[in-house]
């Protein structure tokens, strides 16, 4: 392979173009905006560098200091990097393997901020990372990275965020039915810093709601939740006026809950 490439089909306006390295990989690229108008632009070039790169174990939290992944091949690290001087910095995640090691690179300079998740049928389970250090001081603000510095020594301690909450609703109607054609959408958002950690992070999208209007939203960690509903009309208006609930989650459990809709503010 030569390093060249095409995009077609491009609507006119500000484009920036990067490549995202492949996993394992060590280099970057810096990024590259362009504007497109009314004619094809040629000659353009994407340069690489080697980047920086982390490196340590990840240990389950426990008296014994387990390794978190012994016979396990879907674990991954993600990195997520803040510069206020740089607007795109795309980071591939790294596979940990069995031993709990790891080695994420092609990183870019900046404040670097982990995290660890589960592969599960596209779907990704967060675990919560308890301590981050570098041969032996703490990291609890992330990992100041210079542009391509390789950083060891890390240890991180992670432990699995007990998913096991639900909650399960009834949507009633005051005032007639629901008219045909409408939709009914229902998010659920944390309120504190506990339950941030498990809806957050999962790629699944919003609960379905069936023909008599019950829902059910798994794989909660235990915490307090604002539950809102959402009528959306064909063609119109997302209704956003239904009062919004507070809803308890506890592990193992599943919390009933009820929604009542009047159709006729």
């Amino acid at each position: 392979m030569d390093g060249e490439f095409k995009v077609e089909n491009a609507a006119p306006g500000r484009y920036t173009l990067f490549a995202v390295p492949r996993e394992n990989g060590d280099w970057r690229s810096d990024p590259l905006t362009v504007d497109v108008v009314d004619k094809d632009l040629t000659g353009l070039e994407i340069k690489t560098r080697k980047g920086a790169s982390l490196q340590g174990i990840v240990v389950l939290e426990s008296t014994d200091n387990k390794t978190i992944a012994p016979n396990r091949t879907d674990l991954y690290i993600f990195a997520s990097i803040t510069n206020p001087t740089a607007e795109y910095l795309p980071t591939n995640p790294a596979k940990i393997t069995p031993d709990g090691s790891f080695k994420i690179g092609g990183l870019g300079a900046g404040n670097v901020r982990l995290s660890l998740r589960e592969r599960k049928q596209f779907q990704f389970s967060l675990l919560e990372i308890v301590s981050v250090e570098q041969n032996g001081v703490p990291q609890p603000s992330g990992i100041n990275l210079k542009d391509g510095e390789q950083v060891g020594g890390l240890r991180i301690v992670a432990r699995f965020l007990k998913l096991t909450g639900a909650i399960r609703g009834q949507i009633k109607f005051e005032d007639g039915e629901l008219p045909a054609g409408n939709r009914i959408v229902v998010a659920v958002n944390p309120l504190d810093e506990s339950s941030s950690k498990s809806r957050s992070e999962e790629m699944s999208g919003p609960p379905e709601v069936d023909s008599r209007g019950r829902f059910l939203i798994e794989r909660l960690q235990p915490g307090t939740y604002e539950l809102k509903v959402l009528i959306v009309p064909p063609g119109g208006y997302m209704r956003d006026d239904i009062p919004r609930q507070q809803v308890t989650v506890t592990e193992n459990a599943t919390t009933e809950v009820t929604v009542t809709i009047k159709l006729k503010p």
